[in-house]
């Protein structure tokens, strides 16, 4: 569902539900019956306002980022995704957690608070690459913005101020132009959908032979006049 803020706005949650098998199930946590996964992630969507609506076992479910399934999507467990994984936060409804690797989290698997946490190992520091390139782009932003830069800022590293120069060079570029840019570096083209009607050939029952077929009309009637 990746993130009710987002996924209630795009469609995100009727896809989830609608790909899931008709007799699909969400499994929290605790005893007691599963609940009916087209039933209740709709209203879950909906955020935090919708909470007092929830079960108890599921109050905070709306919080879900992802929902891991069955290869048969019909058992369903809500998971929630943090790059810092010291922001996680659980609560009822919530089974997994999944963060990158950190200086104080080695890879691997453990439980946290109620959730069972999955550290993923992060041998190239993808998150380090991340946030340099987090950072290049908002240092472009603030010097062709001409913003004021705050003193609390992260510098990018030599390589990354490479790709900040580079930025700060089409300061000038008109939005859509970025997004033609990205479509195009996307491939969005590279498969496409053609639609057509296929000829059939129609049954011998379905042939009407005109010099065959009778004409059916009602027959006129017509009042005697005085």
């Amino acid at each position: 569902m990746f993130g009710n803020e987002r996924a209630r706005h795009l469609g995100f949650t009727d896809a989830v539900v609608n790909n899931a098998s008709g007799d699909a199930v969400l499994l929290p946590d605790g005893s007691g019956r599963p609940f009916a996964f087209g039933s209740w992630v709709p209203i879950a969507a909906r955020g935090a306002a919708v909470e007092p609506q929830l079960r108890e076992r599921i109050k905070k479910v709306w919080k879900t980022d992802l929902f891991l399934s069955s290869t048969e999507k019909s058992r369903f467990a809500a998971a929630t995704i943090k790059s810092n994984w010291h922001q996680l936060e659980d609560g009822n409804g919530l089974r997994v957690a999944i963060v990158p690797q950190a200086l104080d989290l080695p890879a691997g698997y453990q439980r946290w608070e109620s959730l069972h946490l999955v550290a993923l190992p992060d041998p190239d520091g993808f998150m380090g690459l991340f946030n340099d390139a987090y950072e290049a782009v908002a240092e472009a932003i603030l010097t062709v913005g001409r913003h004021d830069r705050a003193p609390y800022y992260y510098k990018p590293s030599a390589k990354a101020q490479k790709i900040q120069a580079q930025l700060e060079k089409y300061g000038k570029v008109k939005v859509v132009d970025i997004l033609d840019a990205l479509n195009e570096a996307a491939q969005q083209n590279l498969i496409t959908v053609d639609r057509k009607l296929m000829s059939v050939e129609a049954p011998t029952w379905l042939n009407i032979n005109e010099k065959r077929t009778p004409i059916i009309a009602p027959r006129p009637s017509f009042e005697k006049l005085d």
